[in-house]
Parts: C-alpha cells; structure tokens; sequence
C-alpha cells in the first residue's frame, strides 16, 4: 500500500527539541490554549454532574424529562470533544502566524465541518480496526500512517478519504522517524498520568480512603461520590488542559516539518493506490463489525433457544422447572 513518490531525506526535530518547543509554546500561550480547552472541560463538568445527580433528581435521569435531557446533553458533550481538537490545531497555527485569535469564530467555523470531522475519525477507526482484524501490527502501521489525517482536514482543507490519503503520503518514507517519536513522547506523556494518578491516590488517602484492592476503593468512591466528580474534573482538566495543548503542538511541529520537506501532494497521481486502500479497509472494517455482531445475536438467541429446549423436555418429562439445573 505505497503511491510512488520521491523525497528527498531530512531530519525531523528530535524528540528532546519537540518537548522542549512545546512546553515553551504552551508557556508562552497558556492563556489562549487553556481557552480552546475549557469548553470540554466545562461541559464535561456539567454531565459529571447530572449523571451524579447533584441537588435535582429531575437531572439524574430519574424522571423521564431528566432522562431526555441528560442524554441530549450527552450528544453536545460530544460534539464539543469532537471539534475542539480541530479548533485546538487551528489556533496553534495562527499563533505560529502571528494571526488574531477569535475563538468564537474558530468553534463556530468548527462546528460547520462537524460532519466532515466526525466522518474522517470514522474512517481512521475504520482502518485501524481493519488492520487489528488482520493483525496486531497492521493495526499499528496504519494508526501511525494516519496519525495526521485530522491535521490534513483542519489545516489543508482534505475531507473523507482525501484527509487519509495525505497523511499516507507524507508519512510514506517517514513512518519509523515518525513512530519512534511518538512512541518516546507517548511514554513521557504515559508517566505524567500515572504521577496525577498518584498524587490523586495520595490525597484520597489523606481524606481517609481504605487501602485495599480495586473493588474496596471502588466502592469508596461510589460511597464518596463528591470526592469521584473532583478527580473526574480534576483528568478532565488535565487532559484538556495541559496535555492535549503541548501533545497537539508536537504533532503540529512533526506535520509541518513533514510538509516543509516534501512537495504538495497531486491526489489524481499521489493517491491512486491509497485511495482504493482507504476506502477497502473502512469497508471491510463495517463487514467484519456486522458479522460479530450478527456471531453474538445468534449466539444469544440460539442459547436461549437451547435453554427454553431443554427446559420445555424437562417439563414434559415432569420435571420441575425449578429442578433442571439439578438433574443436568
């Protein structure tokens, strides 16, 4: 699955340089970035809430109004975490241009392609889940291979299988300069989790949390459930806050070096042989879902059909329904 192209070697920024630019980045921008985050992060606050409950039953979904308005709240959470990585790419790249940010017009513009984002993250699951099918490690090529299909909608324009294609082709030639980058970087940002987990841990025990097993702590936090909405508040934010900022700014620098080194993709040349893979892979992605699917219904239905056999010859017999299990 390779279109023919010539490219000339170059060196990527390594991954020392990249953490570095973007923490400076980030340091230098917190204000605006932290603004492109806070949306999730606020309404993600907001569904933490209603499905805690908080001080209105009709909210928790305990009412049939409750219920309707917690889930159409649900489908605005996610198109909100749907678009805002598209306006967090597009507000990096205006900084870098020295351009007016105006991050109403930035979501509004956004959420005018919302259909065209969502599409093209289909498509990558899709393919990407394709390649698990197969094997394990055309799962990994491909997520790689594709890792800047949305910065190929968000910046360039592409849309559907073209935004695919263009990260194909300027990863082509790249994909281990790329992966070993990501890989270290996934790991640094892998252990920044697991340090706010712990923090977190530690401060649940301060607050007197038992120290035991999963099952004890999760039935503390269910005892607890003021202290469960804070931490989710808490990942939510950091997440949106800190990580995606400076992990966003580091896959913007990799796309831009890659850009800067390679010529322009011509789609009618460049992506005759992706295109046809682009758009197998989603295809067999959805017939490979639908056959375990339709594995589990029937799996379902003929259990219980074997279940009410079984039970139906056990009654005619004169057995009692209660004894069936015994008799086996």
């Amino acid at each position: 699955m390779t279109d023919k192209k010539s490219s000339s070697s170059h060196r990527l920024p390594g991954v020392g340089a990249l953490i570095k630019d973007s923490c400076s980045f980030y340091e230098k921008n917190l204000k605006a970035l932290c603004l492109v985050g806070l949306l999730p992060v606020l309404f993600s606050a907001v569904m933490d809430l209603i499905s805690a409950g908080g001080h209105n039953v009709a909210l928790s979904g305990r009412e049939p109004f409750g219920g309707l308005f917690s889930f159409a709240f649900s489908i605005v959470v996610f198109m909100v975490s749907i678009v805002t990585p598209v306006v967090m790419i597009r507000t990096i790249k205006a900084i870098d241009d020295s351009k007016k940010l105006d991050l109403d017009a930035s979501y509004a513009s956004a959420f005018r392609i919302f259909w065209s984002i969502l599409w093209v993250a289909i498509l990558v699951g899709l393919s990407v889940f394709s390649g698990a099918v197969i094997f394990i490690l055309p799962a990994i090529y491909l997520a790689i291979a594709l890792t800047f299909a949305m910065y190929a909608l968000a910046l360039d324009g592409h849309h559907g299988i073209q935004a695919l294609c263009t990260s194909f082709y300027y990863m082509h030639g790249n994909w281990w300069k790329v992966f070993w980058r990501l890989l270290i970087i996934g790991l640094v940002v892998g252990g920044a989790f697991l340090l706010a987990m712990a923090v977190v841990y530690a401060i649940m025990l301060l607050a007197g949390a038992p120290i035991g097993s999963a099952v004890v702590m999760r039935a503390f936090m269910y005892s607890h459930a003021h202290i469960s909405l804070l931490i989710s508040i808490f990942f939510s934010a950091f997440t949106w806050l800190v990580v995606f900022p400076i992990t966003y700014r580091i896959s913007y620098t990799l796309y831009a070096s890659l850009k800067a080194h390679k010529p322009a993709p011509v789609p009618e040349n460049d992506f005759k042989v992706s295109r046809n893979w682009f758009i197998g892979l989603p295809i067999f992605g959805v017939a490979v879902g639908y056959l375990y699917l339709s594995a589990i219904v029937i799996s379902i239905f003929a259990v219980g059909f074997l279940n009410g056999y079984e039970r139906a010859a056990y009654s005619h017999r004169g057995v009692p329904i209660g004894m069936v299990r015994r008799t086996r």
